[in-house]
């Protein structure tokens, strides 16, 4: 189609000098395999950045400095704009249609259902542990260590030289926090919704917030 690519590694697909535009995977089965490949025309790069978190250590091996250093966008090689890309793969890559009827369409959307729970969205990838924190005026040293199940807070613990108004803080924020996600929309709905920083002295819901974004 005009872009100069070349096959790279196991599964890529890169243009030539660098910078990946395809990335694919290989299923098999018993009576039949599944190739399937993503393409990358066009994306806001700050985005992609913050949604990627590849492991450093494979940047690092690969001599890649970040993201977006890593990708290429198709649009800048192809003469044409994504639509028309689409109406070429279709031609080159399939032989016949397939028409679904009304009892096929909703036995899709009944299995697109599970989909859309937050365990399957934010928890499905390896546990992780994050420390977020730091020294506020008046309140002392606060540090709280997040473990995540994906992208969901699986726990939270608590550090420092704060003076505590509750028993347990802990267990304070743990019902606060487990169970959202760490996300800045998530963490702040928490906040909101139960107000943990009440049970730490001259801690304030700004401060937290501040705290752990």
């Amino acid at each position: 189609m005009g872009a100069p690519t070349t096959v790279s590694g196991r599964n890529d697909i890169t243009l030539e000098g660098g910078g990946k535009i395809c990335g694919n995977a290989f299923y098999h089965l018993t009576n039949r395999n599944i190739v399937h490949g993503t393409m990358l025309y066009d994306t806001d790069p700050r985005l992609m950045q913050g949604a990627l978190h590849p492991d450093v250590s494979k940047l690092k091996s690969a001599g890649v400095k970040s993201v977006r250093s890593r990708v290429a966008l198709l649009k800048d090689y192809l003469p044409f704009d994504v639509r028309e890309l689409r109406r070429r793969l279709i031609t080159l890559l399939t032989d016949r249609t397939v028409t679904l009827d009304d009892d096929d369409v909703a036995a899709i959307e009944q299995i697109e259902q599970s989909y859309y729970a937050p365990e399957y969205l934010l928890g499905s990838s390896a546990h992780a542990d994050v420390v977020r924190g730091g020294r506020a005026d008046g309140v002392g040293t606060l540090m709280l260590h997040f473990s995540l199940q994906g992208s969901l807070i699986s726990d939270i613990t608590l550090s420092g030289d704060y003076f505590e108004l509750s028993p347990d803080p802990t267990a304070d924020f743990r019902k606060a926090f487990v169970g959202k996600a760490f996300t800045s929309d998530g963490l702040q709905a928490a906040i909101a919704a139960l107000h943990p920083e009440q049970i730490i002295r001259n801690l304030t819901t700004t401060t937290l917030t501040n705290l752990i974004n």
